[in-house]
Order: C-alpha cells, then sequence, then structure tokens
C-alpha cells in the first residue's frame, strides 16, 4: 500500500492559471474524491500526478518517491499509475484479455493468468476474456479499463469521472463493482467527478476544487455538515443560504433567533440552512412561520418543494408521501442547531 503526498503544485496554460498552490495527501488504500465543476482543474490534477503534464512548481510525491518538482519529471510508465478514462478508452481492435494485458510484460501476456484473475476481481466472467469491446455494455467496458489499470499492479490508481457516460441504474452496479475491485486490491485511489452525490456517497474524503483552488478536503460527513465557506456549501447541493446578524451562539435572521452549530465573532453573515432541516406542517394555523407552495419536484423517495416566505424563497426537502399542492399555504419550522459564515 501506497501514499500520495502533492505540495505546493501549480500549473499554468499560457496566462492563465489553472491549479493554485495545491497541497494534498491521499492515505494508503485509501479514496479520495476530487469534486468540482467542469474547468475547476480537476482533470489537469489528474494528469500531473500521472505525469501527462509537466507542473510548473511544487511537487508530487508517490509513496517515498518524488515523481515531479521543477527540474524533476519522472515519465508516466515509471510511476507505477492506472489511469481510467471518462470513456474506458479500452482499444477496439483487441480482445477483453489482449486489452487487460496490454501493459503486463511479454511472459507474463503468454501465461494468460492474470486476465482471469482481474476479470473475477472486476466482477466479470472469465468466458468475457475473448469478447471484443463492443460486445460489452457501457458498464463492462468500464470494468474492464479498471482490470487494465489494475493489472501491472499500480501504487495508485486515477479515475477521471468513469461513471459519467453511464445510465442511472448502470451506473450504481458499476461503481460498486469498481469499488469492491479497488477495496480487494488495497490500491490508493482517486476519483474525479462533477457529480456531489457520487463523491459524498463513494469516498473516504473528498477535495473541493473551485476555480483552481482546493477549498476543503474532508470527510464526507464533515464536508456536508461543516462546509468551510459558503461556496463549498453552495456547491454540494441544495442549499438555502439567508442573511442574518451572528451573536456568538445564535442568529438573528428572517426565519427567527436559530442556535449555532459553533460560536461565531458577533457581526453581519450568511445562515446556512439545509432542505432537509426545514420541516414543513401543512396545516399553517398557528404557526409563526407562514409559507407558500411555489413549485413540487417529485422523486419517488422524496421531493423538494420551494416557498415563499414574504419576500425570502426556501427548498425544502421531505421523504415520503407528503400531500402538498401548488399554492397552498403551509407553516415551517427550523431544525436547529445551523451554520453560519461571518
Amino acid at each position: 500500500m501506497i501514499d500520495l503526498t502533492v505540495s505546493n503544485l501549480k500549473k499554468t496554460f499560457g496566462n492563465r492559471t489553472i491549479l493554485h498552490a495545491i497541497d494534498l495527501t491521499v492515505s494508503p488504500a485509501h479514496l479520495l474524491a476530487v469534486l468540482g465543476p467542469s474547468g475547476s482543474g480537476k482533470t489537469t490534477l489528474l494528469r500531473l500526478i500521472c505525469g501527462f503534464e509537466r507542473c510548473d512548481a511544487g511537487t508530487i510525491r508517490i509513496g517515498d518517491e518524488v515523481v515531479a518538482r521543477p527540474g524533476l519529471h519522472m515519465a508516466p510508465e515509471r510511476r507505477r499509475v492506472g489511469y481510467v478514462a471518462q470513456d474506458g478508452a479500452l482499444f477496439p481492435h483487441l480482445s477483453v484479455r489482449e486489452n487487460i494485458v496490454f501493459g503486463l510484460s511479454r511472459t507474463e501476456r503468454r501465461r494468460g493468468i492474470r486476465a482471469n484473475e482481474l476479470l473475477d476481481l472486476v466482477g466479470l466472467p472469465q468466458a468475457y476474456a475473448d469478447r471484443a469491446p463492443y460486445q460489452l455494455s457501457g458498464g463492462e467496458q468500464q470494468r474492464v479499463a479498471l482490470a487494465r489499470a489494475l493489472a501491472p499492479q499500480p501504487q495508485l490508481v486515477l479515475l477521471d469521472e468513469p461513471f459519467s457516460a453511464l445510465d442511472a441504474g448502470l451506473r450504481a452496479e458499476t461503481r460498486k463493482a469498481i469499488l469492491e475491485a479497488l477495496r480487494l486490491a488495497k490500491a490508493t485511489a482517486i476519483l474525479v467527478t462533477h457529480d456531489q452525490a457520487e463523491a459524498l456517497s463513494l469516498s473516504d474524503e473528498v477535495a473541493v476544487l473551485l476555480d483552481g483552488n482546493l477549498a476543503q478536503v474532508a470527510t464526507p460527513a464533515t464536508l456536508y455538515n461543516k462546509p468551510k465557506n459558503a461556496a463549498v456549501a453552495r456547491f454540494l447541493g441544495e442549499t438555502n443560504l439567508i442573511p442574518g446578524l451572528i451573536q456568538g451562539r445564535s442568529v438573528d435572521c428572517a426565519l427567527g433567533q436559530l442556535a449555532l452549530s459553533s460560536e461565531l465573532p458577533a457581526g453581519s453573515g450568511e445562515v446556512l440552512i439545509r432542505p432537509e432541516q426545514i420541516r414543513i406542517d401543512p396545516c399553517s394555523e398557528g404557526t409563526s412561520l407562514p409559507a407558500t407552495v411555489t413549485a413540487i419536484d417529485y422523486y419517488g423517495h422524496d421531493a423538494s418543494i420551494s416557498l415563499r416566505m414574504s419576500d425570502l424563497d426556501l427548498i425544502a426537502r421531505v421523504s415520503g408521501p407528503l400531500l402538498l399542492r401548488v399554492g397552498q399555504q403551509v407553516g415551517i419550522a427550523i431544525e436547529d442547531p445551523v451554520r453560519a459564515f461571518g
């Protein structure tokens, strides 16, 4: 098992800085998700780690070995890094077996044993070994791509949005199979994604990358419940951010006086209320917080409810069947404590 350390990493293209002084550590046998919008520098970070691009400043260390720094650029083939591209990038003229063993020595290719082991590892029948890539589903192709990446027993596996082209059902199945294969291989891995739910549900830690800056690195629970700032909070799914006056352990806002999760210096700020913290009472009588339902987005297992309260728009999330209609007057209550940003 191996770890990865990135220190003060910087990359520019022309006069545009893509990555600003990135510091990042991935523990052995852990999966780190790098989460960010398109253009935030996620893929550039992967390309620097695996050696497809040269860094302008900073250091990349894989285990005890420095593989990149100013004046040093170890070739990609010497870094023992496995890479899984978004579309799998299998060779169409080669069979599944030939794709898997492509990076192995000639002796290992002749034996053919490694291909069968890896098909088992990624949850595919050994009978698939002689198939062509076009005979596989998208999810199966991604599993073969992972098997190929794992074949040389790399120190580190990098996955660049490997599930984004799959439909919802196939995506869930493929995620599960790939995660199990990484766990069994005891691989250290980085998953790049722009899907918040994917990052939070799959990884040991999440690194949020915004405009080339590392905004926060934390466990999924910490990141969701204790975002470092409003920008991170906004990026991690639906949020209600409203102005308020912070008073130590509480905050005054349009929703009343709410308890804070931690004490903050007094002053103006923004209050973060997650949609699931808003409780809806279909009967508005007797409530001090009346609101009007303006839209309902129903997902089956839950629903997102848009609300209007005076001149304030809110989003609530409710589970199970809740009989509401657009235009209905309801009462709302806030489950505190809440988080605020000064």
